[in-house]
């Protein structure tokens, strides 16, 4: 079942899947303690879909943010035990369909640099890299929507 964040009942497994499959990803060092405090402020920005089992446990979400038409995918993580199931696909899809909902017209996302798994998966979403953010050390990929 896929559903939007209950904060009181998610934040911690997103938390933890935040942990174990974006950080170790990531170029950047990050103030772990720091990061993991200023979670629920970021979750509260725009929307956030989670994809959870059969007992309501997350086990995959994407979190995501309307700025002037354009989405921006902040965060998608899966469990690495259920990759390759199609579960981001369907975040990524139920994401975009909300923007579309709020008359955006594009998607913007960055990708660590070295992962390519990740880059993969959006490329096949219909994502074009747009530039190397140096300071990031990620790509920044943009999608345009087509008008139906």
């Amino acid at each position: 079942m896929l559903r939007l964040r209950i904060p009181e009942q998610d934040d911690e497994i997103i938390w933890s899947l935040v942990e174990a499959e974006l950080i170790p990803k990531s170029n950047l060092n990050w103030d772990i303690p720091q990061l993991k405090d200023e979670m629920p402020k970021r979750l509260s920005k725009g929307f956030t879909y989670v994809k959870v089992d059969l007992v309501n446990r997350p086990i995959a979400f994407i979190h995501a943010i309307v700025i002037e038409r354009i989405l921006f995918i902040d965060m998608l993580a899966v469990h690495s035990l259920l990759h390759r199931r199609g579960i981001g696909q369907m975040l990524l899809q139920s994401a975009e369909k909300q923007a579309l909902s709020q008359s955006c017209n594009s998607a913007k996302l960055a990708v660590d640099a070295g992962n390519e798994p990740a880059r993969r998966f959006y490329e096949r979403a219909g994502y074009k890299s747009t530039q190397y953010l140096v300071n990031l050390q990620c790509w920044e990929m943009f999608k345009t929507f087509s008008s139906n």
